[in-house]
């Protein structure tokens, strides 16, 4: 085969594979990318939003982590992440306890059995086929549809119930009917008791006197009815005088069958009791759907309209009168709205409105309670869909009794404009600062008698007046108060929205102080008052320190430029001092300060406040020591505290020393150098303390008193003597760290092996030992060998832990794919090149 027609074909395979490659890894990015998630916030998302993220990743077979994982490939933020993850959380807790409510509630609701029909309730957001965070997508809409529907808290709140009352006597105008339940009650010459049900004929049936027909009777005329049959038995039920007495009176009322259709939550056949009425099955039943209509809900009775129902009656003006009773088989209609209206804004009730034909905007405003006192009134904008877009209506106010609304209506109220139509303001040095009313012809002078005049530290020289030109602008002038006071200078007339600042004299200067350090009860900088002396400021300072200086208080005085010349002193310095009771003398007691003066009391140069050692552990006489001079050292402490015990271990004693700032900060160096190296191992984790431990060797110290190895004291030094030492701890990168009895015949390898021997991610090379007395060593190595560390009692052996190695975010996946993608075109441009 030639060589040219190889090269083609190597090419042309070649070519094809790098266009699947580039198709695989467009295919990757579209998977990894999606929808952008970085910039969604959580916490502005509506429950209405993560319920439909959750319902439609349900829909699609996601469990909560595929759901979560499709989120992180997105971009969401771990943060966001785990708001995302609590709020599905919450909410299906929540949706959960809503449904055992309810059913709860409509199950024993007036303690009868109900027939349901179950109807599943569409979400109110518009879902995606195929990204559960679609519905994150926001479209541009002026209605807002988290409002509620005008009266629907009448069924959905939770303190509010429509269930019939039972305890009542039983109405004159109540008809009786088959199950209803009649007590008779018989008393005097003769006594007798009777209980008895109405029969599906409408009969009951009387022992002696036989069936009575009642049905659709009233109580009184039932009650005639009956004691007249019962006459027959009774003769003094109609002698004279009588002697027998007779009461009829309805006992448990019978149950009716009520059929509820249309747009209600749960359509059905519904058991009710007989004194139930229209608003009772509304509320069994749920009320209206979001699709329903509150004012015009229609009731048949034998194929036949008894009643229209508009809820609004009730709602806006208390009145029940097409509340009617219910009766066995009654059908009540609830047809879908006709036309509703939104209303939002400066209204005292905003919500979604249901109007009828012949009502107006007028109507809707009195529905909604009226205006709020920050209402703009005058004009109203409506928002008006057509057939393909949206419109805006004006009306004005004339025009509200005669506006005809429309289904789909939108209406926002808007505030009144906040600013004043006639508002002047005057501050700074008045005695009454404030706003005031823009009277005909007022002046800066009838102003000022307002705020009832100047006070007495306002600067009459200059005030200055800010004005609001017509374009908005604002501009201001200077005016001399103290000539318009007087008559000398020309008043000015004010005009809407003028400010006028009146400046006091303590705004124009420096805010003077002078300062107070050293030796002193309380250095602090304090305010300048004239006159005031140096023995004022020590005074206000409280006084001297026991450790003051006798013949050191300094005075910096500032030196003020005359402007001209350059004078290379800054301060001028003066040294004063006191007597032995810290008194001052007459000159330096009188020495008048100035503003922005600075004292400083020395401390006296032999004063030194008593410091303390404290040894612990296995000495004779333990505890706290004052330290006697500035070279007493640890053999010093050892031999005032009697020498050591029997059981004392030497090698395992330790100081510990107290830190002061600068050796924080030197540790907190270390240890983010150590960070920077990676060094994982536990020394590092630990926090750094108010005190380290300070390696020693004690036996050294013993045989050379006052020697180098022998330290010097410092205050609150802790001398550490513990007894013999008996264990091993190993810890770190081990299978098993635990603490191990000590064997001199182990060595390192016995003792890891004892702690189950090393882990994956162990650094065998750089094992640490840290020593009972704080000092640390470390393994060493020369060519191929390895020396470790000696292991002493008390000692800690510890093996580092290799830094773990970080996987690759799905924003470096994308990166990397970007960049192969972006290869790929290269080399088939190459290809394409060399043909």
């Amino acid at each position: 085969m030639p060589t040219k027609l190889k090269f083609n074909i190597r090419m042309f395979y070649l070519k094809n594979l790098l266009k699947c490659l580039f198709a695989f890894i467009v295919l990757s990015t579209t998977l990894v990318c999606g929808q952008d998630l970085k910039s969604v916030k959580v916490d502005e998302l509506s429950d209405a939003q993560v319920e439909a993220i959750q319902k439609k990743a349900l829909a699609s077979g996601m469990t909560q982590d595929q759901l979560i994982s499709a989120a992180q490939a997105k971009g969401m933020s771990a943060d966001e992440i785990e708001k995302l993850k609590k709020r599905i959380d919450k909410l299906g807790k929540t949706n959960e306890k809503k449904a055992t409510t309810t059913k709860r509630t409509r199950e024993n609701k007036f303690e009868v059995k109900q027939q349901k029909n179950k109807k599943d309730k569409k979400s109110t957001v518009e879902i995606d086929e195929n990204d559960p965070f679609s519905v994150l997508l926001k479209e541009e809409n002026p209605i807002d549809t988290t409002l509620k529907v005008f009266g629907s808290y009448l069924f959905t709140s939770k303190n509010l119930t429509f269930e019939p009352s039972l305890n009542i006597p039983t109405p004159q105008n109540y008809q009786i009917g088959a199950g209803d339940e009649i007590i008779i009650d018989i008393w005097g010459a003769s006594q007798q008791s009777y209980q008895l049900t109405v029969a599906p004929e409408g009969y009951i049936f009387i022992e002696n006197v036989g069936p009575v027909y009642i049905n659709g009777l009233t109580i009184d005329k039932a009650s005639k009815q009956i004691i007249g049959r019962l006459s027959t038995i009774y003769s003094g039920l109609k002698s004279y005088p009588q002697t027998t007495f007779a009461q009829v009176n309805i006992g448990s009322l019978r149950s009716i069958k009520v059929n509820l259709v249309g747009e209600v939550e749960m359509p059905g056949s519904y058991t009710l009791p007989s004194l139930a009425t229209v608003f009772n099955a509304l509320y069994a039943a749920g009320g209206p759907s979001k699709n329903g209509t509150y004012r015009d809900i229609v009731v048949k009775r034998e194929n036949k309209t008894v009643a229209n129902v508009d809820l609004y009656d009730f709602l806006i003006n208390g009145e029940q009168a097409s509340n009617i009773r219910l009766q066995d088989q009654d059908v009540i209609i609830v047809r879908p709205y006709a036309s509703r209206i939104q209303l939002t804004g400066e209204i005292k009730n905003p919500a979604i409105f249901e109007l009828k034909e012949t009502e107006t905007l007028a109507d809707l405003l009195k529905y909604a309670g009226g205006f709020t006192d920050k209402a703009y009134q005058n004009r109203l904008k409506i928002t008006r869909k057509t057939d393909k877009e949206y419109a805006i209506a004006d009306v004005a106010k004339e025009d509200y009794l005669s506006f005809q609304m429309k289904d789909g209506d939108s209406i926002h109220v808007e505030p009144i404009i906040n600013r004043f139509a006639n508002k002047v303001e005057i501050t700074g040095a008045v005695f009454r600062p404030g706003k005031y009313e823009l009277t005909d012809k007022l002046t800066i002078k009838l102003l000022l008698d307002k705020a009832d005049g100047l006070k007495e530290d306002a600067f009459t020289e200059r005030a200055v007046l800010y004005r609001l030109e017509s374009d908005l602008s604002k501009s201001s002038t200077s005016v001399n108060i103290k000539g318009i006071v007087n008559g000398s200078s020309a008043d000015v007339e004010l005009k809407n929205g003028d400010q006028l600042r009146i400046f006091s004299i303590f705004e124009l200067e420096e805010e003077y102080d002078v300062k107070i350090d050293g030796e002193i009860q309380l250095p602090e900088t304090y305010p300048y008052f004239k006159n005031m002396t140096l023995s004022d400021l020590i005074a206000t300072a409280g006084g001297f320190k026991e450790s003051a200086s006798l013949a050191r208080i300094e005075v910096a005085r500032r030196i003020k430029n005359d402007g001209v010349s350059v004078n290379d002193q800054i301060s001028e310095i003066q040294l004063f001092t006191v007597d032995k009771n810290l008194n001052l003398n007459n000159e330096a007691s009188n020495f008048v300060l100035m503003p922005f003066d600075q004292v400083y009391v020395r401390r006296s140069p032999g004063y030194e406040e008593q410091t303390s050692a404290k040894v612990e552990g296995e000495v004779l006489y333990p505890g706290m020591y004052v330290i006697q001079n500035k070279e007493e050292r640890i053999s010093d402490l050892i031999k005032r505290a009697g020498g050591f015990t029997d059981r004392a271990y030497i090698k395992g004693a330790k100081l510990v020393r107290k830190l002061n700032i600068d050796e924080k900060e030197r540790l907190e160096m270390i240890k983010r150098l150590k960070k920077q190296e990676k060094d994982t191992s536990n020394i590092e984790d630990v926090k750094i303390k108010d005190e380290e431990a300070i390696g020693i060797d004690l036996q050294k110290i013993i045989n050379n008193p006052h020697s180098k190895y022998d330290l010097l004291l410092q205050d609150k030094d802790k001398l550490i003597i513990p007894k013999e030492l008996q264990t091993v701890k190993v810890s770190g990168a081990l299978l098993y760290p635990n603490t191990v009895r000590y064997d001199r015949k182990n060595s390192m390898k016995n003792y890891i092996s004892m702690a189950g021997g090393f882990s994956e991610d162990a650094k065998k090379n750089k094992i640490y030992v840290i020593y009972a007395n704080g000092s640390v060593d470390k393994t060493s190595s020369f060519l191929f060998f390895k020396f470790y560390p000696k292991v002493e009692p008390g000692a800690e052996i510890i093996i580092p832990k290799k830094s773990d190695k970080r996987k690759m975010s799905p924003q470096e996946s994308l990166g990397l794919i970007t960049a192969m993608s972006s290869l790929a075109l290269v080399l088939v441009a190459i290809v394409n090149a060399t043909k």
